[in-house]
């Protein structure tokens, strides 16, 4: 009876963790590789990261690349809140002051990636080059829930055969 109630327990905590594991399953990240560049940028390419939390919504929660003009700069420099499209982002940022080298935007599942220079903070800019944004698959850091519950499942049923095993001899 003791033993029975213990495996009981065991199985519990097990599926405890599986569920907050499940719980936690929100936060994606994907890569992202800007080529192809026309105008004063051509010949060079550019990488970098998106994270979002699709649990909440799907606006950013960082974004980051080697991209000049958004060196120093942080997701609150946006004037519009940019967010994730499944693939591609929405993300505008020209910055003051006017005549600022350093504009660019991301068009969702649009593959154009646009840089130029800003005729309007925070509004518009006008180009000066284009390129091509390349999506990669998006890393989700936390197992499945479904692999936690079969480890789970597959721990309970070795000890249950441990203990039977014990019990026989």
């Amino acid at each position: 009876m003791c033993r029975s109630l213990r495996l009981l327990a065991l199985a519990l905590a097990l599926s405890l963790c599986a569920a907050i594991a499940a719980s936690a399953d929100t936060i994606d990240t994907e890569t992202f590789t800007i080529s192809n560049l026309s105008g004063p940028l051509a010949g060079n390419t550019y990488t970098g990261s998106i994270t979002w939390d699709a649990s909440v919504s799907n606006d950013l929660t960082s974004f980051s690349t080697n991209f000049p003009g958004w060196a120093g700069a942080t997701l609150a420099d946006l004037a519009y809140t940019p967010y994730y499209t499944s693939p591609g982002i929405e993300l505008f940022y020209a910055p003051g002051p006017v005549g600022n080298t350093n504009a660019f935007a991301f068009f969702g599942a649009d593959p154009t990636f646009t840089y130029g220079t800003t005729v309007g903070v925070n509004g518009l800019f006008i180009d000066a080059g284009q390129g091509t944004v390349t999506w990669g698959a998006v890393v989700d850091p936390i197992p499945e829930p479904g692999v936690l519950l079969l480890l789970a499942a597959g721990a309970v049923g070795m000890l249950a055969a441990g203990r039977r095993k014990q019990t026989s001899h």
